[in-house]
């Protein structure tokens, strides 16, 4: 479940953090995977996505509404 959720994380465009926080396991007869080495490592991939995700789009959000104010205020 681990390798799932954390595929599913980095596939999100968070390709810098990736990897240092993964490592890639080569078996005779698969292609290499990417799995997670525990789960404090997902659970920082996951924060590290979503604060990457909030500071991308929070600000053009504020600063959508702090100039329908500021437009308001000055008329």
């Amino acid at each position: 479940m681990e390798s799932v959720a954390l595929r599913l994380i980095t596939g999100l465009g968070n390709s810098e953090v990736m990897p240092s926080l993964t490592r890639y396991t080569f078996c005779s007869d698969t292609k290499p995977t990417l799995i997670s080495t525990d789960s404090e490592e997902l659970n920082r991939v996951l924060v590290l996505t979503m604060a990457r995700a909030i500071h991308v789009t929070v600000p053009v959000c504020l600063l959508e509404e702090y100039g329908k104010h500021c437009s308001a205020s000055i008329h």
